[in-house]
């Protein structure tokens, strides 16, 4: 959607000529920043959880999803890094 409006945009001289990576990288951003709020409703998720469970397979796996939204997040981040560069 977003590479047709911007193809719209340029043909009818609304915004300067943009490349393909131009878009795409636009395009990666933006499911990195998206990446990135999932992994704080996970963290979120996580420490609600953590903090209402007393079961210890619940606890376990409260964990996981701890882990797992810190390597989402840290993944996430390195990709905009790569991407601004």
């Amino acid at each position: 959607m977003n590479l047709a409006l911007n193809l719209l945009d340029y043909l009818s001289g609304q915004t300067k000529f943009v490349t393909w990576e131009q878009i795409m990288i636009s395009e990666c951003r933006k499911y990195c920043l998206e990446a990135i709020e999932v992994a704080e409703k996970l963290l979120k998720l996580s420490e609600n959880g953590q903090l209402s469970c007393d079961d210890p397979r619940s606890l376990v796996f409260f964990g996981i999803v701890l882990d797992s939204a810190h390597k989402i997040r840290q993944e996430a981040e390195k990709r905009l890094s790569h991407l601004d560069h």
